[in-house]
């Protein structure tokens, strides 16, 4: 079977570019190379091979790891770390034989330990699809144990100048048996990969991804920053999970943190998904002023759409009717993915509000593009935030039941502490009660507000639609005497806006829309808008935020008690409510 080399040296002329620092050739490394090489194309398996294999992620003191050979097949892969020259062993620890004998001072077999989990902690491969093992060659030295106590001598990962000389031995089936040995020990039944499987769990390492993969310590910083908040060391204890679900109410700090991941991860290919247009344009907006190119940011229909070529198995209507038919055409375009010949899964995947796509077969497409197995909720990499509080109609669409059942694959972590500042956790506060208490009298509810003099929330009531706009007027006319902030303020219109009549034909949201130093949010011009007041729905605002919220509510009619929780809830400063009665 063929070896697919993945460093291009040329094995004639090795002595020219395997040397130390002096020049002078490193022959351990050398000879084990052809032996690898030799041995591995003879095998029965396919092999990938890496020499002297360099990725910059930390590993106790060290900023990187240097890998002297690393092989993979079907069966599992292998960290080889190489010790030329003379190299003897006493009670356990190894020391170079040349003088008078000098003590290593790290175990190779703890060094190839340590590559081994700083691959598998950093993400780089998934242990759970492809299984990790290491040995270790001295191919000078003729040893044949590791300890003198039989229980922690690992003489069976060992390769020495005994079976180096022996031309009857392979390295390739040697590997092989280590793999069995220790897959045996750990009570790994996992089927050998394919082929195909085989390379998308390694593409991560393959050429054209490598040179990219770059993780510095000083992404902490830039991760602080996007978190803003004091979590860092949340972010760190969390990160070494493979499966993260969050679930938190407004203002935890969820987008956040999903913004620390994606930097994190900067290097691989990851795929961010949302309900809300808005909210995906704008974080597409923000990682591309931070030169994130890796993450894709997809609102949910879109994604799908963008995956069905051939537009053969979702429709738009299909997200308005039965979820179970919504479902199954869900599941068909992701088996009819995996089966291109040009499938690849996505290096992590991350669900923002995903209470909005619970009901929409989202487990489907984390099962399916995380894995190269097609387990991908099991072992795949992924990170979803959710608050079934914020989920329109959630008792109907048993959001509980989809959460409970997601929470079972991952690691879950509640967010319960309001991230912003203090007005807002009352805003909040005010918020919860209109989910909390189903007597609530809405009208007794803004009373109650009024009286309590809050900082944080002001009601203001009108009679007509003209005393509004006259309000707004009024606060774009002092947002730009004062030179405030343009940018800080929204103002949120609830959904009977659109309908309501203002002069003619003319409804309040058209009126709002023809006003001078007013702009409509829209994905092209969010994060865009200069020395204009934005403007736009309450539901088409769902995920977002802003310093100062302007809320126009219509209590003529019943309040949608949802939508006023929504609108409540994206304040981070303070809240205007504009009341017409």
């Amino acid at each position: 079977m063929p070896i697919i080399c993945h460093d291009y040296k040329d094995i004639n002329h090795l002595e020219s570019v395997i040397v130390k620092e002096d020049g002078a050739p490193l022959q351990g490394e050398i000879d084990m190379y052809r032996r690898i090489y030799t041995d591995c194309k003879a095998s029965d398996y396919t092999w990938h091979f890496w020499h002297d294999l360099r990725l910059t992620i930390p590993v106790g003191n060290q900023s990187e790891i240097q890998i002297d050979f690393f092989l993979v097949c079907e069966k599992g892969a292998i960290i080889v770390e190489v010790k030329g020259g003379g190299v003897g062993v006493h009670n356990g620890m190894f020391y170079f034989t040349k003088g008078e004998g000098t003590p290593m001072t790290r175990s190779p077999f703890d060094q190839a330990h340590d590559y081994m989990y700083a691959l598998i902690n950093n993400k780089v491969l998934n242990s759970h699809e492809l299984f990790i093992d290491t040995v270790c060659a001295f191919p000078h030295s003729k040893i044949k144990k590791t300890n003198d106590l039989p229980l922690l001598d690992q003489g069976y990962k060992l390769w020495s100048a005994i079976q180096q000389q022996d031309p009857e031995q392979s390295f390739a089936d040697f590997c092989l048996n280590v793999i069995k040995t220790d897959q045996n020990k750990k009570n790994w039944y996992n089927k050998d990969l394919t082929k195909e499987e085989l390379l998308i769990s390694i593409k991560v390492l393959t050429p054209n991804i490598s040179s990219e993969y770059q993780y510095k310590e000083g992404q902490l910083t830039s991760i602080a920053k996007w978190l803003n908040l004091q979590n860092l060391d949340l972010f760190s204890s969390l990160e070494r999970n493979s499966r993260i679900i969050m679930e938190g109410g407004p203002g935890t700090g969820k987008t956040t943190f999903a913004k620390a991941y994606i930097h994190r991860y900067e290097s691989f290919h990851g795929v961010y998904i949302c309900w809300n247009r808005l909210l995906a344009s704008k974080i597409r907006n923000e990682l591309e002023l931070e030169n994130l190119t890796n993450c894709e940011v997809k609102q949910y229909i879109s994604f799908l759409y963008s995956l069905d070529r051939e537009h053969r198995f979702v429709d738009f209507e299909d997200f308005t009717g039965d979820v179970d038919m919504l479902s199954e055409k869900v599941n068909g375009l992701m088996q009819h993915l995996r089966s291109q010949a040009d499938f690849k899964p996505y290096d992590y995947i991350i669900i923002d509000e995903a209470q909005d796509t619970f009901d929409k077969n989202i487990a489907s497409v984390l099962n399916s593009l995380t894995s190269s197995l097609c387990n991908g909720l099991e072992y795949g990499r992924y990170l979803v935030f959710y608050d079934t509080e914020q989920g329109y109609k959630k008792d109907l669409r048993d959001l509980e039941s989809y959460a409970e059942s997601l929470n079972r694959y991952g690691c879950h972590f509640l967010l319960n502490e309001n991230k912003r500042v203090p007005t807002n956790r009352e805003i909040v506060e005010y918020a919860n009660m209109l989910l909390t208490n189903d007597e609530l009298n809405i009208r007794m509810f803004f009373n109650n507000i009024i009286q309590q003099h809050s900082d944080a929330v002001t009601i203001h009531r009108f009679k007509g639609a003209k005393e509004i706009v006259r309000f707004i007027r009024d606060k774009i006319s002092k947002i730009k005497d004062e030179s405030l902030d343009w940018s800080s303020y929204t103002l949120l219109l609830d959904s009977h806006m659109k309908m309501l009549p203002y002069n003619g034909d003319e409804t309040i949201y058209d009126r709002i829309f023809d006003m001078e130093n007013t702009k409509e949010l829209t994905i092209e011009n969010i994060g865009k808008i200069e020395n204009r007041l934005q403007f736009t729905s309450i539901l088409s605002y769902k995920g977002l935020e802003n310093k100062h919220i302007i809320l126009l509510m219509n209590n003529r009619t019943e309040v949608d008690r949802f939508e006023l929780y929504v609108g409540m809830t994206r304040a981070i400063y303070d809240l205007e409510l504009l009341m017409l009665e």
